[in-house]
């Protein structure tokens, strides 16, 4: 179950902007500005967050950003990334870690210590305490500046998208658009064939003592009853 969780200070080293020092960024006020030139750090910053609770979801093009294509998450010039983040709930502070080597093989290491204290490796658990995955947390916590961009100074369709994706509801968009190729009348042929065996199966046992009535709805719906002595009666709905 989602917790009321807000975030409360993070430490940031090797993280592409960042360099081997460690930064520690207090975040408890409730409102923090960051502000500055380019280059900066402001969205190494954001990133790092995000990095941090969903890793390699928000690197590359799983998450839908073209400007993630051949990202890179570790500074050049240091051996490795780490980033920990405090999350205060109503319970205490979440602590969450994740690290990554120089090497590929050397691997991606995370995990979170919870508000009684306990280690947890599992980054689906960490998830169901803040009630929402990369995609979630993209177009409800975290709006990034390339959608932004595609909103403000973008054409018509790269602006709708960006508002689709905005908005959570890519997914089901491309969900109905499934379903608009899907034949409706093969759907309807199929039932009637069903219920055409069905029939033919009860009437020969029950001639004479029942009658048998389909009938086929709009929509696909469909229910069918049948009458007489030790037949009980019943409705169905296919679609």
């Amino acid at each position: 179950m989602a917790e009321n969780v807000r975030l409360k200070e993070i430490k940031i080293r090797g993280f592409r902007g960042y360099g081997r020092e460690e930064k520690c960024i207090d975040l408890s006020a409730p409102v923090v500005l960051l502000y500055g030139g380019n280059r900066s750090g402001k969205s190494s910053t954001t990133n790092a967050v995000e990095w941090a609770l969903y890793g390699g979801e928000v690197v590359g093009k799983k998450i839908g950003i073209d400007e993630r294509k051949g990202w890179q998450t570790r500074n050049r010039n240091c051996d490795s990334v780490g980033v920990e983040l405090v999350l205060e709930s109503d319970a205490g502070d979440i602590h969450v870690f994740r690290e990554m080597g120089k090497k590929k093989r050397s691997g991606e290491w995370f995990y979170f210590v919870d508000e009684n204290g306990e280690k947890h490796e599992e980054e689906e658990e960490l998830r169901n305490k803040l009630g929402m995955d990369a995609r979630d947390f993209m177009s409800s916590a975290y709006l990034h500046q390339e959608v932004i961009r595609d909103i403000v100074v973008s054409e018509p369709r790269v602006r709708e998208e960006a508002l689709n994706r905005l908005l959570g509801i890519s997914d089901l968009l491309g969900l109905f658009s499934s379903l608009k190729d899907i034949k409706k009348k093969s759907y309807e042929d199929a039932v009637e064939k069903i219920y055409a065996d069905i029939q033919r199966l009860i009437e020969p046992r029950h001639r004479g003592h029942a009658s048998f009535h389909v009938c086929i709805g709009h929509g696909g719906q469909a229910s069918f009853d049948v009458w007489g002595p030790h037949i009980w009666t019943w409705g169905s709905s296919l679609i």
